[in-house]
């Protein structure tokens, strides 16, 4: 059956891939009139892909992932994420968020290497906070 205009679509994409189906919706057209496609996520079956874009066009959310901070990153990451893991977790990873002050306004993808590895280097803690920097970038 077919999607409604302007609803979006899901594809299978070739090859061997642990999510291989492509949730994409039209959001214009260039010169040549090919469409040009926002990508919302990747799933594992056409199924899941369907229900996510449904949930998509029903409430619509930010998939402009290249302007993203490393603040509103971990603002996401708290309200959809933290909620599963235990206290004790949520305590390091907010420890280590805390260590990463300076790089809170830098878009997530300029964080480079060099800049993780400076804020782990001047932490001034142990290992395991250390390790819980990295992971947080």
């Amino acid at each position: 059956m077919r999607n409604p205009n302007g609803y979006g679509s899901v594809v299978k994409l070739s090859g061997n891939r642990n999510r291989p189906f492509h949730v994409r919706k039209t959001v214009g057209w260039n010169e040549k009139g090919h469409p040009i496609y926002q990508t919302l996520d990747y799933t594992k079956t056409r199924e899941e892909g369907m229900i996510l874009l449904a949930e998509f066009n029903r409430d619509p959310w930010d998939v402009d992932k290249a302007n993203i901070t490393l603040e509103k990153l971990f603002e996401l990451w708290l309200e959809r994420k933290a909620v599963k893991m235990g206290k004790s977790n949520q305590k390091s990873m907010k420890s280590a968020y805390g260590h990463c002050k300076s790089l809170v306004s830098t878009k997530y993808t300029e964080i480079k290497a060099y800049h993780m590895q400076d804020t782990i280097d001047h932490c001034g803690c142990a290992y395991s906070t250390q390790g819980a920097i990295n992971t947080t970038l």
